[in-house]
């Protein structure tokens, strides 16, 4: 498996991603794979590498880019406590529809520049979403189910 931390454009500017890919020359298909309300962890690298090892580029963007680079929350997050609801909001507040389908769009060009045969996109929670608009945006993109993939931590 290759894992690299890299910077690629979005849709308003640069984020760091993950990529996992198999070691293979050979055109595969690609998955975005967006992470929920907090943000990319080590449990979305897990994600990626389980995927990759089914044969498929993964990219797991920070979709929080507008706001934070990773990790988003700078404490541990607690739902019921207003602290984490309050920094959920900051960054979600930019991520709008039209956002959304402008970093879609980068994250498709950026996977197809890879030579990938054709991209999925895996989302969940405050995912839901930007996987709607992207799904509306692109509607041959094919839309899984990350939980098959993950253990959540």
């Amino acid at each position: 498996m290759i894992q690299e931390t890299l910077e690629i454009p979005a849709g308003d500017g640069v984020t760091e991603a993950l990529l996992v890919r198999p070691e293979s020359n050979d055109p595969l298909p690609a998955i975005i794979n967006l992470t929920d309300g907090l943000g990319f962890r080590p449990a979305f690298a897990e994600q990626s590498k389980r995927i990759a090892e089914r044969g498929y580029v993964v990219l797991t963007p920070n979709i929080f880019y507008r706001v934070s680079k990773s990790p988003v929350f700078p404490f541990e997050p607690d739902f019921a406590d207003e602290r984490s609801r309050q920094r959920f909001a900051e960054l979600k507040a930019p991520m709008t529809t039209a956002a959304m389908e402008r970093d879609g769009s980068a994250y498709v060009d950026f996977l197809l520049s890879l030579n990938s045969l054709f991209v999925h996109v895996a989302g969940c929670c405050s995912s839901q979403e930007p996987c709607c608009s992207l799904k509306e945006l692109f509607p041959l993109l094919n839309f899984i189910c990350p939980e098959i993939f993950m253990d959540y931590a």
